[in-house]
């Protein structure tokens, strides 16, 4: 068996992975834009508004770097979508933390600490990736990785 036949199962299997990556995205964007619509989240403020541009960003960027991934995913292709990815998600995060669109009085009371909790993770999270995928470009920059 060549190398390329060896590795043409395991391509395909990560192509089929950023295909389904792509779906969720965009099945999660319908979701939020026309049906149910976010406004259906009873948490959820007016002011969900305003935050709306960063996620769906966010979610455009991930079907934008996975379409790149179908077509190439080298690992200096990937680096720079995964960094780019980490970027926008940490715009969002930081844009919903300023915001906060969320009314969790009632049934919710009490519960604004963990969604908080969540951001905070969301933002290390996604800040350690960019400094991560950052240091990878750099080490294929150097020629220590392929």
């Amino acid at each position: 068996m060549t190398t390329a036949t060896a590795r043409e199962p395991r391509t395909r299997t990560r192509r089929f992975g950023y295909v389904v990556a792509i779906l969720v995205n965009l099945i999660l964007a319908w979701l939020i834009a026309i049906w149910p619509g976010w406004d259906a989240v009873p948490f959820l403020t007016d002011d969900t508004t305003d935050v709306l541009p960063f996620v769906y960003a966010s979610i455009a960027t991930g079907v934008l770097v996975n379409l790149a991934y179908v077509a190439d995913d080298r690992p200096a292709v990937k680096a720079t979508g995964e960094l780019v990815n980490a970027l926008v998600g940490f715009v969002s995060v930081l844009r919903i933390w300023q915001i906060f669109p969320f009314d969790l009085d009632g049934h919710w009371g009490g519960w604004e600490w963990m969604i908080y909790i969540a951001l905070v993770l969301g933002a290390f999270g996604t800040a350690i990736g960019a400094i991560v995928q950052s240091a990878t470009l750099v080490r294929i920059g150097l020629g220590q990785q392929r």
